[in-house]
């Protein structure tokens, strides 16, 4: 499917994402570890750990509590999937320090696991406040930042959204002050599009990009667009989403 989208739509096989909230997170991962040669970077929110399940019974124990492995064991689960991988996708996680639908342990065990397969130390290289919210970074040899971590204070389960940024809030989409899709776009490295002149290659995403800036109708539209998918892929993979025990307190 990838790479018949990279076909039609002309994209640079270099700039191929994937990113997923809860079970779309989970299966990020499961992505990511399996196929770590067709994509750059994924981001994660409020997901579970690459091999941290085998099956619903066990994932139900993670989303109450991470079950603790260490470093090595966690990254030897995704060195498994792809045993002749030397070079990993990047990875931006994200999580509600107030969760109870998937516990925020999850993000500290998917941490570790990507750590260890980029060989990075546990102590984070880099610690900053983001519009109001920690975040956590490290980078390899060369200087680029492979992994990042955002904790979004007092946010239940959901993707965290900005309205100032266009953001609109609703099931599992919460307002946060933050805005977690144009910084995982920035971390992807998309955002750099929009300072470069445009190419065949990177047209539509330049475009894209620009619309974003500068048209709110556009935006809300997409954003609109983005939930319906979501709901769609939930119907597929039968999963009950109902509404949001966040959207009560949020």
């Amino acid at each position: 499917m990838v790479q018949h989208m990279i076909r039609e739509h002309d994209v640079d096989p270099r700039q191929v994402f994937i990113c997923g909230l809860a079970a779309g997170g989970a299966m990020t991962l499961v992505m990511l570890s399996n196929y770590p040669e067709v994509f750059a970077a994924g981001a994660v929110i409020a997901g579970l750990p690459y091999g941290g399940a085998k099956n619903a019974q066990e994932a139900l124990r993670g989303m109450f509590q991470a079950l603790p492995k260490s470093p090595r064991d966690l990254g030897d689960l995704v060195r498994g999937a792809s045993p002749t991988t030397t070079v990993w996708p990047k990875l931006s996680v994200w999580h509600g320090s107030a969760d109870r639908t998937v516990n925020p342990s999850n993000a500290g065990e998917i941490i570790k696991q990507w750590l260890d397969i980029h060989g990075l130390p546990k102590a984070p290289m880099s610690r900053q406040i983001v519009d109001g919210h920690p975040r956590e970074v490290w980078w390899n040899a060369e200087g680029k930042t492979v992994v990042e971590s955002y904790t979004i204070a007092k946010m239940a389960h959901g993707t965290p959204l900005s309205q100032l940024e266009g953001g609109i809030a609703g099931p599992y989409m919460i307002e946060a002050g933050i805005s977690s899709s144009h910084h995982i776009a920035r971390f992807f490295g998309l955002t750099d599009a929009l300072l470069k002149p445009p190419s065949r290659t990177n047209n539509w995403l330049v475009s894209l990009l620009v619309v974003r800036k500068t048209m709110r109708r556009p935006r809300i539209l997409t954003i609109q667009a983005w939930r319906n998918v979501r709901a769609r892929i939930a119907n597929m993979f039968g999963v009950g989403f109902g509404k949001s025990r966040s959207s009560k307190t949020n």
